[in-house]
């Protein structure tokens, strides 16, 4: 159940993210050890490459491909000074 409510407010994030500013395809983002990617559309992907101990820039692959991110200030974990990030990475047609 306490891990529950952190994924459905992810999902709800996601989801109103889809409609915030949004990656170019083929550009690239940056994740922090505790963010995720949680959802990639079929015919998208995304590549990572860690940078450092806790940092990876990653690139979206894929023909109308976006990644779209939302951080979620309420799934903040204690001992990290950030809250999470999560990302989808969804069709633009």
């Amino acid at each position: 159940m306490r891990l529950l409510i952190p994924v459905l407010l992810a999902i709800t994030a996601v989801s109103a993210a889809l409609l915030a500013a949004q990656t170019s395809a083929y550009e690239s983002f940056t994740l922090e050890e505790q963010d995720q990617i949680i959802a990639e559309a079929p015919g998208c992907h995304v590549e990572c490459q860690v940078q450092g101990s806790r940092r990876r820039q990653c690139f979206v692959k894929g023909q109308d491909c976006r990644a779209s991110c939302r951080t979620l200030p309420a799934c903040m974990h204690e001992g990290v000074p950030q809250p999470l990030k999560v990302c989808a990475v969804v069709k633009t047609r």
